[in-house]
């Protein structure tokens, strides 16, 4: 009887491991805060907020938010909120509508009649909720439980906009023809205002006020039927509004908060919001934004100054990710962070920058720089507490592209790209003849500069420090490049046509794409490189990696928390996504570089100590080892003279293959060299830091 415990016991440990590797995935970390809000209202003391990655709930005016999409399908896209009596419905992009009866606690699936299942808007008249679809718009008398489309009269069925003023529904499209109204509860619809683009609808006190695209305002004073004609925008055009007891507040696509006390005839600039504004809602004293990677924002001053509201809103707007040593930095549409425990927790690092700039972040040795649209570059010598402007020399400060080697910068912009010698201190123009598109990303590879871009040229190459360029694209069939990376096979580019890679320096390409699908063949966004192994994130369709320099590529997207991928960094033994709108997802690289499908990679035969890549460095290499059963793994490094630099592994490993990164950025240039010991094993090898 003890036996048959002992060996159920043994049997379940082994059915738990084999389960925990298989349902190995991406993890959700802790930040930074922020997201995409579409939508927010309120039930009672509760305010919901509804995200890409479906509804938040507070019960304590924002100042902390929890998830509540118990019934409703992981990272569905919520799109509106509405309340009808004690009922809260919520419109989503692709799943339809859900209805909860318990202030989001729980939600079921109301679409019994509802032909598409993209839903845009929602508005309440009564008992009466209408929902704008790609179909047109439907309307149910029965909270949910039977849908009908009322689309008579309408000859476009894409909305931007939908309210009830008085017994009229105005609803405005996305594209001409511009307003349509009913007086029958959406029995019959007819254009009163053609020819328009309505960006955002509201209803402000006794009259309907429209913005739209061409930066105008229209406004009824008879709930929709007759319409003033277009009134000027301040700068760009409105994209939310709200009516408070100051007047009525307006946002713009240029992310300032305008006030008119006048019935919008016209406008006073009070403030602005560092992200784009999808919504405004009032509740009270209270105004709340949501936007587009900033999260929630709140004012109790009628717009004159806004605060986030974030904390559990852990879904940003990730463009960037860079690594250095134990340390992860990334930027977002809110500002720059750090982590300094895999992403358990971020702290801010934008102090000095500019509070609009969505930075470039690149890491040279111990300098951090951080490229911006619009304000140019900037450096940190302390891992981002304070930042210097390092623009001298640089006539064009619309940045799209950063890379560094040493002291030496590449910076690539809307009209060419610049040269800096001496980390930013100053900048010389290098002009790429016929260059006449964006540049998309740019790379230094030893003595060897490389430019990535769109439509005309694609990939240029300068062996001379930028003097000349050369256009290398035999092979290169795609119309943008963009992103690149180096490897130990090679150069490769991620294009609108999956991933070439190049052994000769650009000199001829061939395709390397190989297991990645249709969707992510069409752009491949951003490269990682952990020893032999690649990494490609894609807009669309999640990451992807390679264990044979691109011959073949595996999908292992599982617990991503979403599919457009902005970036992608590695540190020790993780793997780092940032997702736009998603935050930032971590996965051990063990899952992918030892388990492959479920297959775990072959244990080697041999023991073997590889050479270094890149070898000469600048200031990181990756040392591979290979161990051929269970051992004791001594891995150290020493300098010319014999002495002891650092020891990188110690302690015992189980036969497999290993890589380990040396961060040189605290040695000084020159030789050193690099020694294994696993049991009987001893091999020395040598390796180059060049500065």
């Amino acid at each position: 009887m003890i036996r048959t415990i002992i060996c159920i016991s043994i049997l379940a440990s082994i059915v738990t491991l084999s389960a925990q590797k298989l349902d190995a995935q991406w993890i959700h970390t802790n930040g930074p805060e922020g997201g995409s809000v579409d939508c927010l209202a309120r039930s009672d003391t509760i305010l919901f907020a509804g995200t890409d990655h479906g509804i938040f709930r507070s019960t304590n005016n924002g100042a902390t938010w929890v998830a509540a999409n118990t019934g409703i399908p992981p990272n569905t896209a919520v799109s509106s909120i509405a309340l009808s009596g004690t009922n809260l419905f919520a419109g989503t992009r692709g799943n339809g509508m859900f209805l909860s009866k318990n202030y989001g606690t729980t939600w079921a699936s109301i679409n019994y009649g509802l032909t598409n299942s993209y839903v845009g808007i929602l508005a309440v008249s009564g008992t009466n909720l209408f929902a704008t679809t790609n179909d047109g718009i439907f309307l149910t008398t029965n909270y949910g439980s039977t849908w009908t489309s009322v689309n008579t009269g309408l000859q476009y069925l894409h909305f931007s906009g939908l309210v009830v003023s008085g017994r009229n529904i105005v609803a405005g499209t996305n594209a001409g023809p511009g307003i349509y109204l009913s007086t029958n509860n959406g029995t019959n619809w007819t254009l009163v205002k053609p020819s328009l683009t309505i960006v955002a609808l509201c209803i402000a006190d006794t009259y309907v006020v429209a913005g739209i695209s061409g930066g105008g305002v229209l406004v009824s004073s008879d709930n929709g039927s007759n319409w003033t004609d277009e009134i000027p925008c301040p700068g760009s055009y409105f994209t939310a509004f709200a009516s408070t007891d100051a007047g009525l507040i307006g946002a713009t696509e240029t992310r300032d908060i305008y006030l008119s006390t006048n019935g919008a005839s016209t406008w006073t600039l009070i403030s602005s919001i560092n992200s784009y504004v999808y919504t405004l809602f009032v509740h009270g004293t209270n105004l709340f934004a949501g936007t587009d990677g900033g999260g929630v924002f709140l004012s109790n001053n009628n717009g004159t100054s806004w605060a986030a509201i974030n904390t559990g809103l852990t879904y940003s707007h990730v463009w960037t990710l860079a690594a250095s040593g134990t340390d992860l930095f990334l930027g977002t549409d809110v500002g720059t962070f750090r982590s300094t425990d895999n992403g358990d927790n971020w702290t801010p690092i934008s102090a000095g920058l500019p509070t609009t700039a969505t930075p470039i972040l690149v890491v040279s040795g111990s300098d951090l720089f951080a490229a911006a649209y619009g304000v140019g570059v900037y450096r940190s010598t302390d891992n981002g507490s304070n930042w210097t402007p390092v623009n001298t020399g640089l006539t064009n400060v619309t940045l799209t592209a950063l890379a560094a080697s040493g002291r030496r910068l590449l910076a690539g912009t809307e009209h060419g790209v610049f040269l800096s010698t001496n980390a930013g201190e100053t900048w010389t123009a290098s002009l790429i003849t016929g260059l006449i598109t964006s540049i998309y990303d740019v790379a230094i590879i030893g003595s060897t500069l490389f430019v990535c871009t769109s439509r005309t040229g694609l990939v240029y190459r300068s062996t001379d420090d930028g003097t000349t360029w050369t256009a290398v694209n035999a092979g290169l069939a795609c119309n943008n490049v963009n992103t690149c990376v180096t490897s130990e096979a090679g150069l490769f580019v991620g294009t609108d046509n999956g991933v070439f890679l190049s052994t000769d320096s650009g000199t001829s390409w061939t395709t390397a794409s190989n297991g990645l699908s249709s969707t992510a063949r069409s752009e491949v966004t951003a490269f990682a490189v952990s020893g032999s192994n690649l990494f490609a994130g894609t807009y669309y369709d999640g990451v992807y990696f390679s264990t044979n320099n691109g011959s073949s590529w595996t999908a292992f997207s599982t617990g991503l928390t979403g599919n457009i991928v902005q970036a992608l960094a590695v540190i020790d033994t993780n793997i780092f996504a940032g997702i736009r709108n998603g935050g930032v997802c971590r996965r051990p690289l063990s899952d992918m570089v030892t388990d492959v499908g479920g297959k775990p990679k072959q244990i080697p035969t041999l023991s073997a100590l590889e050479q270094n890549y890149p070898n000469p460095f600048n200031p990181k290499t990756v040392i591979t080892y290979h161990l051929s059963s269970r051992s004791s793994v001594l891995l150290k490094v020493y300098d010319m003279l014999g002495r002891e630099i650092v020891t990188l592994v110690h302690g015992e490993k189980p036969g497999g293959v290993y890589s380990v990164t040396l961060d040189g950025s605290n040695l000084a240039s020159g030789v050193y060299f690099y020694k294994l010991q696993t049991g009987s094993f001893v091999d020395t090898k040598k390796l180059l830091l060049l500065r």
